[in-house]
């Protein structure tokens, strides 16, 4: 039998969901490596380690940061209405 192997390609649009996939993922490897070792205790650090795969993320934080730089100028603008108002 010649198994041809899966490739997964996961999307997520905010961070929750980026969380969830990143733990779906983790679920999915190591029901792939259960096949390496069926009948074993638990996925030992040694077979991960050992055991060849690839995985590319990547991760665009710069909605986030777009909203910290927002967040952080209108903390400056309310510090600055309220230093006037403390005059």
């Amino acid at each position: 039998m010649i198994a041809v192997p899966p490739k997964y390609e996961f999307i997520a649009t905010n961070a929750q969901e980026i969380y969830t996939l990143l733990q779906a993922a983790e679920q999915l490897l190591d029901a792939h490596l259960t096949m390496l070792n069926p009948g074993g205790s638990g996925l030992r650090v040694e077979l991960r380690k050992a055991t060849p795969a690839h995985m590319t993320l990547r991760l665009d934080l710069s909605p986030i940061l777009d909203k910290v730089t927002e967040v952080a100028q209108l903390n400056e603008q309310l510090n600055a209405l309220a230093a006037e108002h403390k005059d």
